[in-house]
C-alpha cells in the first residue's frame, strides 16, 4: 500500500473508531421544517377547499366539514393517511377559525384542520397507513389561554406514546393579531416507528403536515441499513480504500459511504 493509501486508511480507521462511540441518530422535538430529513412529503390539504360536502362524513357548513372522520388526506402525495378526531366539532376545510390573541386562520391557508376544542380529551389524529415514519410535524397555531396546553404526541404501532411535545409550555407560539400565521413544530425519531400523530388542547390548528421515512442506503449495489452506533465494512483491498462522508445539518440524515480509488505510483 503506497503512502497515499496508507494515509487515507489511517483517516478511515480513526473515523470508524470515532463513529463507534458517537450516536448519529437524533430523536426529540423540533421547531424547524428543515429538521425533517429528506426526502420528505407534505400534505397541504388543498383538496379541502370550496364545496367538498360530498366527501364530508359529517355536517358541512361555512367551508368546514365538522366530523370525527376518518377522512383520507394523503391522496395528493400518493399515501394512505387518514385524519380523524374524537370530537364531532373538529374541522377540516377552509373556513374562518379564531385563535384568540394569535389572530385567525381563513381561506388564505387553502385548507387545514382544527380541533375546535380547548380540552385534551378531544384529539385529532393522523394515521400513516402505508407504514411508519421517523419524522413528522406541521405548520401549527393555537389560541393561548384557552384550556389545556397544546400538545403533539407520536405513537407507535401499539398506541404507546413515543414522544410528547408540550408546545404551549416548552415552545410557545405568539402571532398577535396576525392572520394565517404560525410556526413549525414536530417530532423526529431515530427509526421508522411513528404510526400516528395526535394533537390536542387549546383550539389548535395544523396545515402542511410534513413527514419522512428514514431509508436504507445503497452500498456497492446492495441495500444496507445504516447502524446508528457503529459501522462495519469488509473487503478493503490495497488498490482501494473506503472513506466515510458524514452529511450534517439534517437530524436523522445518517451516514453515506463513498468509495475512493487510489492509483499505485
Amino acid at each position: 500500500m503506497d503512502i497515499k493509501s496508507t494515509t487515507l486508511f489511517s483517516i478511515f480507521s480513526f473515523l470508524l473508531v470515532f463513529l463507534s462511540f458517537t450516536p448519529l441518530a437524533f430523536a426529540g422535538t423540533v421547531t424547524q421544517d428543515t429538521d425533517i430529513p429528506e426526502p420528505s412529503k407534505t400534505v397541504d390539504f388543498s383538496q379541502f377547499t370550496g364545496d367538498f360536502s360530498a366527501d364530508c362524513p359529517g355536517s358541512f357548513f361555512l367551508e368546514f366539514c365538522f366530523t370525527t372522520g376518518p377522512i383520507q388526506v394523503g391522496d395528493l402525495v400518493f399515501e394512505d393517511i387518514t385524519w380523524s378526531s374524537t370530537g364531532d366539532n373538529s374541522v377540516i376545510g377552509n373556513g374562518v377559525y379564531g385563535l384568540g390573541v394569535n389572530g385567525l386562520w381563513n381561506d388564505g391557508r387553502s385548507g387545514y384542520v382544527g380541533t375546535d376544542s380547548e380540552s385534551d380529551t378531544v384529539v385529532m389524529r393522523f394515521d400513516f397507513n402505508d407504514g411508519p415514519v421517523c419524522a413528522v410535524g406541521g405548520f401549527v397555531n393555537y389560541a393561548p389561554g384557552f384550556g389545556d396546553p397544546f400538545t403533539m404526541k407520536a405513537l407507535d404501532s401499539g398506541n404507546a406514546v413515543l414522544e410528547v411535545f408540550d408546545v404551549t409550555n416548552n415552545s410557545p407560539i405568539s402571532t398577535p393579531g396576525v392572520n394565517n400565521d404560525g410556526v413549525f413544530r414536530g417530532i423526529v425519531r431515530a427509526t421508522n416507528e411513528i404510526v400516528a400523530l395526535e394533537l390536542s388542547g387549546e383550539f389548535d390548528v395544523l396545515d402542511d403536515l410534513k413527514f419522512a421515512r428514514c431509508d436504507t442506503t445503497v452500498v456497492g449495489g446492495e441495500l444496507l441499513p445504516i447502524d446508528t452506533t457503529a459501522l462495519f465494512l469488509t473487503g478493503i483491498q490495497s488498490s482501494s480504500v473506503w472513506m466515510i462522508l458524514i452529511l450534517a445539518g439534517l437530524p436523522g440524515s445518517g451516514v453515506y459511504l463513498v468509495k475512493f480509488r487510489t492509483n499505485k505510483e
